[in-house]
This record gives C-alpha cells, sequence and structure tokens, in this order.
C-alpha cells in the first residue's frame, strides 16, 4: 500500500490558498463588502437629497436612472449649504454607480 506524504505546512492548514475554492471565497467575501457599502452609500445618498431641497423627487429610494442624472449635476452660484451637498451626492452617486459596476462584474465571475 503506497502512503501519500505532506508537507507539514498542508497539515497544518489544508486548505491554504486551494485554487478555485479560495478564488470563490476570495469573490464572495469582496462582493459581501461590496454590496454593503452600496447599501450605506445609497442610504446616505437618499437622507442628503431627501434633507436638502434640490429639485429631485426622493419620495422614494432613487432609481438608476435618477442616480445618473444626479452624478451629472454642475455647482452653480447658490447658498452655501446646497453646492455642499450636491458634491457630497454626486460623489454617492458615482461610487453607487462604480459598485453596481463592480458587483455585475464579480457576479460573472463567479459564474464562471
Amino acid at each position: 500500500m503506497a502512503t501519500l506524504s505532506l508537507d507539514e505546512e498542508q497539515l497544518r492548514r489544508p486548505r491554504l490558498n486551494e485554487g478555485i475554492r479560495q478564488g470563490i471565497r476570495i469573490l464572495t467575501n469582496s462582493r459581501v463588502s461590496m454590496s454593503k457599502d452600496r447599501t450605506r452609500s445609497v442610504n446616505a445618498l437618499n437622507v442628503l437629497v431627501r434633507s436638502n431641497a434640490l429639485g429631485t423627487d426622493a419620495r422614494k429610494t432613487l432609481t438608476r436612472v435618477q442616480m445618473e442624472e444626479v452624478s451629472r449635476w454642475r455647482y452653480r452660484d447658490e447658498q452655501l449649504s446646497v453646492p455642499i451637498a450636491k458634491t457630497k451626492i454626486v460623489r454617492l452617486a458615482k461610487h453607487i454607480l462604480e459598485l453596481d459596476a463592480q458587483l455585475a462584474t464579480k457576479e460573472r465571475q463567479l459564474g464562471d
């Protein structure tokens, strides 16, 4: 009967960097992290849009189309609080759209 020989490191941590399984683990963990970040950003965006009179209907969560529109807002000479709010809103909207693209990529990678 032939015996298999495992080195000491494999015996201590048998699944360390184990190819496909490790890749799936990394993709899944990063997807969860990005999803949480997206949720936090969407909530922050909705609070900002609802608490400032900026001409956007924010009775419900902003749609993707609204986020794309908001991400292209330009600045005008307005009361001090409005440009500050718009700057943060534009940054959050762009961040959310970027996270959406990254999450779609992760889903494709997990499917592969």
